[in-house]
């Protein structure tokens, strides 16, 4: 006996019989992991992740779980000597036959004295002087004149937006830096819209934050035009050189950013993908469990969340990279201050951005 309800169409079953079972699903054929570093380019120098003939990590398999350093200050250094090189060829007058076009002589011609950046520090925090003070080294060392400007905490936020406009007005200053933090009673955004968005060498001035978002890059400092990104972020420029110049492939990368601080986590997740990497951005409301699904499938993981080794060895897949861009305090009782820095380092390749 089934029961069955009355339709306009006849008596329909309330139970129906139960369905045949089903052959289980073919699985689907994987796609082979992607490679995260390419082949030496012919006529450059090997990658530090690769084997003398150009194999990668990845290509080892399990069977090799070697870390390798990206060497963050040997490349700051080239950054550097490079920019020295520039900076020396601006301030040097014309030749003939020098091999530099016509547009080029024209513009060293109006390099009359070296360029020059302003740094503003308010307060006495700790981290933010050993910033300021890098910045200081890598700009001298290239031939760039830098001003630390270092005001009081106490000072408010009208008498630092007119210690901006100052610097704004000075022909002389080329580009304007405003350490951050600032502190708790001074609006941060007030102040770096107040700088000028073609002094904005930190690239966070409003219209630099918006063109970038916007990929907007048809300008240039020269051009002064409010249309176009002037200056990205030199945090997340810094990784991304960084990439290249290790000859990590980003375009077709799954890269996960940890944080999305608007000076480092979400510019860089701008940049890279611009670079046409696939992107996931994970922050502190993310889930743990979702944390860690994306990590391990991630071919490139920037952490930018200040806490440090928070991404742990066996959250990496092998062949990965890790780019740690913060510098965190970690206790130590050896050292004078009673804490030392960790992290990766993402200072010094920070420091010398600011003059690329």
């Amino acid at each position: 006996f089934v029961p069955v309800v009355m339709s306009p169409l006849g008596p329909v079953p309330l139970f129906l019989p139960p369905l045949p079972s089903l052959p289980p699903p073919t699985p689907l054929a994987m796609p082979p992991p992607l490679t995260p570093f390419a082949p030496p380019v012919p006529g450059r120098q090997a990658s530090p992740f690769q084997t003398a003939n150009g194999t990668s990590i990845a290509q080892l398999g399990e069977a090799s779980r070697t870390s390798n350093v990206i060497d963050g200050r040997a490349m700051a250094e080239q950054v550097r000597n490079e920019v020295r090189e520039e900076i020396s060829w601006l301030l040097s007058k014309p030749r003939v036959g020098d091999g530099r076009s016509d547009e080029e002589n024209e513009v060293r011609r109006a390099f009359v004295r070296p360029p020059s950046l302003a740094v503003i520090l308010v307060g006495e925090r700790w981290d933010s002087e050993t910033y300021v003070r890098m910045k200081k080294k890598a700009a001298d060392e290239v031939g760039i004149e830098c001003e630390v400007q270092q005001l009081p905490a106490s000072i408010n936020q009208f008498q630092l937006i007119e210690r901006i406009t100052r610097l704004n007005r000075n022909a002389t200053v080329d580009g304007i830096i405003v350490q951050l933090p600032l502190p708790a009673h001074i609006d941060s955004r007030l102040a770096l819209s107040a700088i000028d968005y073609a002094k904005d060498v930190d690239g966070l001035h409003p219209n630099n934050v918006g063109n970038l978002a916007l990929r907007n890059f048809g300008g240039s400092p020269s051009i002064m035009s409010p249309d176009s990104c002037l200056f990205k972020p030199c945090t997340p420029l810094g990784c991304v050189e960084l990439l290249k110049r290790s000859y990590v492939p980003i375009e077709g990368a799954k890269v996960v950013v940890l944080g999305r601080s608007s000076h480092v986590g979400l510019p860089a997740a701008l940049l890279l993908a611009q670079e046409n990497a696939t992107v996931t951005m994970l922050h502190s409301k993310t889930l743990p469990g979702d944390i860690r699904a994306a990590v391990q499938l991630a071919d490139i993981i920037v952490a930018a969340m200040g806490r440090p080794r928070f991404i742990t060895a066996d959250m990496v897949k092998p062949g990965a990279v890790v780019l740690d861009v913060g510098i965190n305090s970690v206790p130590d009782a050896s050292k004078r201050r009673g804490y030392r820095l960790g992290g990766g380092g993402g200072g010094p390749r920070r420091a010398v951005l600011y003059a690329f």
